[in-house]
């Protein structure tokens, strides 16, 4: 038997809850082409990202930080998990405040079951867009 694992990653999202347009840079990647109050990441394969804010508002300078947490610390099986930041102004400067961090929700794929019983010995082909399957059953 064979089996094999498919790694999901994590989600990230960070937004200002006063509504500023930012741009979010992670690990040297542009994420947004349009400056907006939320942004979001999806299937991040790393556990921290270094993470660079550019207001649209040039009079607030640019916010960054190193090692941005993502991942559940002190887990020895990481699991996929969503995670979520804030950006927020305290006497006068901006950072970023971890706010929340949950299993991520894996939406199940639809399945299709087709039972069919061939009126002769023919193998049995069911043809689903994109899928082709095969089963070489006999009746006996």
């Amino acid at each position: 038997m064979k089996i094999l694992h498919a790694q999901i990653a994590h989600d990230l999202t960070i937004y200002s809850p006063e509504g500023l347009k930012f741009t979010l840079i992670a690990n040297g990647e542009q994420i947004n082409a349009e400056a907006a109050s939320r942004v979001k990441m999806e299937n991040v394969e790393e556990d921290y990202v270094n993470v660079k804010i550019l207001f649209e508002n040039d009079s607030i300078p640019p916010l960054e930080k190193k090692f941005l947490q993502i991942a559940d610390p002190g887990t020895n099986v990481p699991k996929p998990v969503s995670t979520v930041w804030t950006i927020i102004e305290k006497n006068g400067q901006y950072k970023f405040k971890f706010l929340s961090r949950s299993d991520k929700k894996i939406q199940p794929k639809e399945t299709l079951i087709i039972q069919q019983q061939p009126e002769d010995d023919s193998d049995i082909k069911i043809k689903v867009p994109g899928v082709e399957i095969e089963v070489d059953e006999k009746k006996h």
